[in-house]
């Protein structure tokens, strides 16, 4: 008897995404499965959405809750669940054709897990970042063995995952609602307490999407990650992790450190450099939190693993005396902080330096930009397309989208871009430039010529963030992406895809091919004159 499958996707403001994930899950190969959608009390359509998908297919559920963050969406959907096994996937990743059948094909069993690959997309990549062989415990291969061979606590995410539904159910095995982060990996990293074998697939069909710097791990980002919060994520994990290695008679020291690293250690280095870099916090604070954690710093100075640069000089100023690394952490604090007030955009710089007349000016002049693209917005929705608020388009062209465009945020669109013959799905990333008189192409030509029969009709175009098409380019039927940066010159016409953070022909200049960063500091709506929220924002904070 084939087992039904629970697939759970928690959906928090995910109008833009939702509907690419939940077609790859209408795709699937295996069909004896149950879809359950969590609307965790999105503000957007996501709930609307969800709602018509559920109508059209029986075997899609929507259950609408109060906002109460993704694990307790999560844990909505494990008891609304109905099935053998779950699985958990994320309301912007999507998954291949096969991918339930193959976690099917592995022969799931009571407690047990099985862990397929998954394959990363950025905004200027892809790649796989977990592939494994058809392996399992069920083979007289040891857990241990499949553990450290294959670095499976690296892998701690409830994607790309199968587990036993009634063994998390007769247990009572819920994501933490009461951690802020990292609660999916203390989830998965108790789960194992529950199983008995472990079943590796080599298919690779969960495609997660990964924004960079946006990621929680990323040490430019903390200033948003609260301090004690981490704290209490890196004590539950020094907590299961050494009874992990207790369970499955994990030895080997130095995966031991890779891991403990990865998980405890690393949460407290977060936090200590997120309350010197971005709190306010009180010289008493500082020295107490140091004379509190020197038992770990100690700990963590014998087995913390490198991963980065930036954490193995901190881990270095924190092995210092109590004073003389709390003085030094201030000083480069003070450092980083007079920085960045330095790297305030021309724009930003501009209106912050604004009287109150000359502000109430500058509004005024505004506004009428803002309810013209106000409602551009409105008519490129109700032709079906999904566009972020903050895009600018004039109403001319914004009549001539349809229900296979989506457009994300701080993206401008020029005047006269013709997208008459476009008849193929677009993504355009955000903070995406489209100058004046741009021409998308997606029908064939009718040159009758040999040399240009390989131009075929595109089946989609993929702009990816933070590219810059100048005005009177031409995109040709063959171009299925721009990527990451690039810029297309006047004049141009494409007729290839596009590689990331390149130049195409015309004009700008050479200068722009020797940038070294996108433009990430222009503000795009002030392109168009639709930049009323961004320039009150931007006066209120000086």
């Amino acid at each position: 008897m084939q087992p039904l499958i629970s697939i759970v996707i928690p959906v928090y403001n995910a109008e833009r995404y939702i509907n690419k994930c939940i077609d790859s899950v209408l795709s699937q190969s295996y069909a004896n499965w149950e879809l359950l959608l969590i609307d965790d009390g999105s503000s957007d359509d996501s709930g609307r959405i969800c709602d018509g998908y559920s109508k059209k297919d029986d075997r899609i559920r929507t259950f609408h809750k109060r906002n109460g963050g993704v694990g307790s969406a999560r844990n909505v959907g494990i008891e609304q669940a109905s099935g053998d096994f779950i699985t958990f996937i994320d309301s912007d990743d999507w998954i291949s054709s096969q991918y339930i059948a193959d976690f099917v094909r592995c022969n799931p069993q009571r407690k047990s897990i099985v862990v397929s690959g998954l394959i990363t997309k950025t905004p200027s990549e892809e790649y796989v970042s977990f592939q494994y062989a058809d392996e399992s415990t069920l083979n007289e291969v040891t857990a241990r063995d499949l553990i450290v061979r294959y670095n499976l606590f690296r892998d701690g995410g409830p994607t790309n995952k199968l587990f036993d539904l009634q063994e998390i159910k007769k247990k009572c095995l819920r994501f933490h609602t009461d951690l802020s982060y990292h609660e999916d990996h203390i989830f998965v990293y108790s789960y194992y307490f529950l199983i008995e074998n472990i079943i590796l697939s080599n298919f690779c069909g969960y495609y997660y999407m990964y924004y960079g710097k946006d990621s929680n791990n990323s040490l430019s980002r903390i200033g948003k990650l609260q301090v004690q919060k981490l704290f209490d994520a890196s004590d539950r994990f020094l907590s299961i992790i050494p009874k992990l290695f207790e369970k499955f008679q994990i030895s080997d020291e130095k995966y031991k450190a890779e891991v403990l690293t990865r998980t405890g250690y690393s949460q407290r280095i977060l936090a200590i450099y997120n309350l010197y870099f971005h709190s306010h916090m009180l010289n008493k604070e500082g020295i107490r939190i140091l004379r509190r954690e020197k038992k770990y710093i100690r700990q963590m100075k014998k087995e913390y693993y490198p991963l980065s640069t930036k954490r193995k000089i901190i881990l270095n100023i924190l092995s210092l005396p109590i004073i003389l690394s709390h003085t030094t952490l201030l000083f480069m604090a003070f450092l980083f902080k007079k920085i960045n007030h330095t790297m305030e955009t021309i724009y930003q710089s501009r209106i912050r330096k604004r009287g109150y007349i000359h502000f109430l000016i500058g509004l005024f002049v505004r506004i009428p930009s803002f309810l013209k693209f106000s409602y551009s917005r409105l008519v490129a929705r109700a032709k079906g397309a999904i566009v972020d608020r903050s895009v600018t388009i004039p109403v001319a062209v914004a009549k001539k989208f349809n229900h296979g465009v989506i457009v994300d945020s701080n993206v401008s669109i020029g005047y006269h871009v013709d997208f008459t013959s476009m008849l193929y799905p677009m993504h355009i990333g955000h903070h995406v430039i489209i100058g004046n008189n741009v021409s998308f192409i997606s029908s064939t030509h009718d040159i009758d010529s040999s040399e240009w029969n390989h131009i075929q009709p595109s089946k989609g175009l993929e702009i990816e963030p933070y590219v810059w098409i100048c005005p009177n380019s031409i995109i040709l039927p063959n171009v299925r992406r721009i990527g990451y940066g690039a810029v297309i010159g006047a004049g141009s016409v494409v007729t290839k895809d596009i590689l990331p953070m390149t130049v195409v022909g015309g004009n700008p200049a050479k200068k722009i091919r020797d940038r070294k960063v996108v433009h990430s500091d222009i503000c795009i709506e002030s392109l168009l004159g639709g930049d009323l929220l961004t320039y009150i924002k931007t006066y209120m904070t000086k």
